[in-house]
């Protein structure tokens, strides 16, 4: 299935350079390969998700964004297809290479990773205390054993 690309599409907004709409892409007159990438981008996640399920997941990122108190542009920009969609957007070659269904998970990978570092951070902490501790323990057995 290929998208089916209206060009030098007058209606879409005052600054918006393009917009995809299920297998539609609008896109105004002159816009950049960037910009034609970019809408790309959205298409395969529509495919991914059988277009209403990128709906589904745009809407609700916008929205928590908005009751995290985002103003509408940082809400817009924290939506995971529209990350996914600019940090790769001039990167022509980045449609050949991407792998599937990876930016509707993409917040849980961050979160791994920061939840890893922050584990063995504590981790080392309590292996400290409990290390201080046993040693504490084992030096009392011993005055106890030495009476």
């Amino acid at each position: 299935m290929f998208p089916i690309i209206i060009k030098d599409f007058k209606n879409i907004g005052k600054d918006v350079n393009g917009m995809t709409v299920g297998p539609f892409i609008f896109l105004n007159k002159g816009v950049e390969e960037s910009t034609i990438n970019h809408e790309l981008i959205h298409y395969q996640q529509g495919i991914e998700t059988l277009f209403i399920g990128l709906w589904i997941i745009y809407t609700y990122d916008y929205i928590k964004g908005i009751f995290e108190g985002k103003n509408s542009y940082d809400a817009y920009m924290s939506v995971r297809a529209e990350k996914e969609a600019y940090e790769n957007e001039n990167n022509l070659q980045y449609l050949s290479k991407r792998k599937r269904y990876e930016w509707i998970f993409a917040n849980k990978k961050v979160n791994k990773k920061v939840n890893k570092k922050v584990n063995k951070k504590v981790n080392k902490k309590v292996n400290k205390k409990v290390n201080k501790k046993q040693i504490r323990r084992s030096k009392r057995l011993e005055c106890k054993n030495k009476n």
